[in-house]
């Protein structure tokens, strides 16, 4: 029983030393930003991505056109009981949509600067796909764009047997796919300032 004890604290103690390490695939990415949590995790707090345009290109129009905020069903059991005459455990699945909306929420009138809420997915693996949320600062000026991609945020669609809730900034360590996540972003990115570029 002590041995199990022992691997339980152990194990434990692990998950909570790993969110304070940094995933080392996250080295050498230009314009990401990583902060720590009150408890010392470090999490993905903004990446940015500065890019020359055309001067004459329609700011709103290739975000709009090029982002999606879409509401995504999320799913997960975390509860679950044991029947009182055939003795079976049933888990209670809990599902729910979160996000959505406009893309847009702020447009400058010369459409020089505007914040957007947008959305992706990434597959974690075969079998865990997340959504990755993020809002959007640009600004245009001089034949140049400015994207910050902060605050970053994922939500697994399906946790299996743990409660999911949602929506949580992404960790900066291994086990989140920070990677991944800003491989996600990067896309978008790229989908914004070939809009602009033409």
């Amino acid at each position: 029983m002590r041995f199990v004890a022992a691997i339980c604290s152990l194990l434990a103690l692990t998950a909570c030393a790993n969110t304070a390490q940094v995933s080392t695939k996250l080295v050498g990415i230009d314009g990401l930003e990583i902060s720590k949590t009150s408890d010392g995790a470090n999490i993905l707090e903004s990446y940015t991505v500065s890019s020359d345009i055309n001067e004459k290109a329609d700011l709103p129009f290739c975000i709009a056109s090029n982002l999606k905020y879409e509401s995504v069903f999320v799913k997960g059991s975390a509860t679950g009981h044991v029947g009182a005459y055939s003795g079976r455990y049933y888990q209670t699945e809990s599902a729910r949509t979160v996000g959505g909306g406009e893309v847009i929420s702020y447009s400058s009138k010369d459409g020089d600067k505007v914040v957007a809420t947008g959305t992706t997915q990434y597959n974690a693996s075969m079998i865990v796909v997340r959504s990755v949320k993020f809002q959007l600062v640009a600004t245009k000026q001089n034949g140049s764009v400015k994207l910050v991609f902060s605050p970053i945020e994922q939500a697994q669609l399906d946790t299996g047997v743990v409660e999911n809730r949602g929506y949580f900034k992404v960790g900066a360590w291994d086990g989140a796919h920070p990677d991944k996540a800003v491989e996600a972003i990067q896309a978008e990115a790229q989908k914004i300032v070939k809009c602009l570029r033409e």
